[in-house]
C-alpha cells in the first residue's frame, strides 16, 4: 500500500513525514486546495473507497471531507 506520507514546505525546502491518513489507501487521486491536501477514494487492499480525506497543515491532522458518490480507484 502506498500513502501520502511526506510535504515539502516551501519555508525549508526541505521534506517533511506527515501523519498517517485516517485510511490505508492506494490508486487514489490527490490535490491541494487552500493549502491543504486531499486524497480522493483510492483502494484499501479489499475495497475501491468513496472517502476523501485532507492533510491539514495548520493542525497536523488527516481528517474526513466527505464522500464520492461513486468509489473511484485509479482508472476505475
Amino acid at each position: 500500500m502506498t500513502t501520502l506520507d511526506s510535504a515539502l514546505p516551501a519555508a525549508t525546502n526541505q521534506w517533511d513525514r506527515l501523519p498517517d491518513m485516517t485510511r490505508i489507501r492506494s490508486d487514489f487521486a490527490a490535490v491541494t486546495f487552500e493549502g491543504r491536501v486531499f486524497a480522493i477514494g483510492g483502494f484499501d487492499g479489499t475495497e475501491v473507497l468513496s472517502s476523501i480525506e485532507y492533510y491539514d497543515p495548520e493542525e497536523g491532522t488527516w481528517k474526513g471531507a466527505g464522500h464520492l458518490s461513486t468509489p473511484r480507484s485509479g482508472t476505475r
